[in-house]
């Protein structure tokens, strides 16, 4: 498929060598635009097929009961964006060109988020309702250092779940959802007491089952909390910030995390569930080293949690059922 700007380079050549109307290049090159347009479209309805049949899937528990899910990731909300400027825009990646909804290159606009919610909405009257859906973290926009903004981004983009997504939905913690990019801040049982406080209400938890695992208690020191969605499904929401090569939590502070994780999985395995575990950075390579082939490519995560979490979920692979991570953090 071509790109916007060799498509605006064939169009030079059509104007440079078609003086006339009856030219045939002129015909040809047009009709290899309107090719390129039709094939274009095509590919990227398959595209958009491969990643729903991906991000709406059904999770199967044995021949008799499956739960259907839905996936977002990476809102990068931006409630200031106007036409001319953004909070954050990738010029080495991204030309330039403004339209009603953003800017490329720029983060989410609200009202292209709202639209995309609406749609995502619309769908799911048109191939059946989701059970459940998984937010991946990072609801907020690139390079805000502002606790009470953070606050009012995350606001913004729970209220805008909530009214238009009426399933539960798990999220989990994004590094730009920290008031500092990647950095635990100071004050940060107040922080993660504030966010628990936006996203516990997408849970659609009864008080009980929440205090049964102490989510409340675990998210508030430290980002972190399991809930049953059913008898036979566990959700653990990690917070995999803090296991970043770029985060400034102590290792102490990040093995106490995993030792809370086995022993989750450890209850789990007792009393027959299986588990999803979510999580923002990935205990892996970055998909954005590997595909602009940065070299001395690292792991995401520190080596000592890499290790420890490795050795822990091979232990229990008969009640961990998948994990879920965002995988270019």
């Amino acid at each position: 498929m071509l790109e916007a700007e060799d498509q605006d380079e064939l169009t030079d050549i059509n104007l440079k060598e078609a003086p006339g109307n009856h030219n045939s290049k002129n015909i040809s090159v047009y009709s290899g635009l309107i090719l390129v347009a039709v094939l274009g479209f095509l590919s990227y309805i398959l595209y958009l097929q491969v990643q729903l049949s991906v991000l709406l899937a059904p999770l199967a528990f044995d021949y008799k009961e499956y739960t259907k899910f839905g996936v977002i990731s990476d809102l990068h909300l931006d409630l200031k964006q106007t036409s001319t400027t953004c909070q954050w825009w990738d010029r080495k990646n991204y030309t330039h060109y403004e339209s009603a909804y953003g800017t490329t290159g720029c983060d989410t606009r609200y009202n292209f988020a709202a639209v995309t919610v609406d749609s995502f909405s619309e769908l799911l009257k048109d191939i059946g309702s989701v059970d459940l859906i998984f937010n991946l973290g990072d609801l907020v926009n690139h390079y805000t250092t502002n606790f009470v903004k953070n606050g009012e981004l995350i606001s913004n983009a729970t209220e805008l779940f909530q009214s238009k997504l009426p399933v539960p939905i798990y999220s989990t913690i994004g590094n730009n959802d920290l008031p500092e990019d990647y950095l635990q801040p100071i004050n940060s049982s107040q922080f993660y007491e504030s966010f628990w406080m936006k996203i516990s209400p997408l849970l659609n938890a009864t008080a009980e089952s929440l205090e049964k695992h102490k989510a409340a208690e675990t998210f508030s020191s430290g980002g972190y909390y399991t809930i049953e969605h059913s008898a036979r499904l566990q959700i653990v929401s990690i917070n995999s910030v803090s296991f970043s090569v770029r985060s400034n939590v102590e290792i102490s502070s990040g093995l106490q995390q995993l030792e809370w994780l086995s022993q989750v999985l450890s209850d789990a395995k007792i009393h027959k569930r299986v588990v999803v575990i979510i999580g923002h950075v990935c205990p892996s390579l970055s998909l954005f080293q590997i595909s602009r082939h940065k070299p001395n490519r690292t792991m995401l995560w520190k080596e000592e949690f890499t290790h420890e979490y490795n050795k822990i979920v091979s232990q229990y692979t008969d009640v961990i059922k998948f994990s879920l991570f965002f995988p270019s953090a």
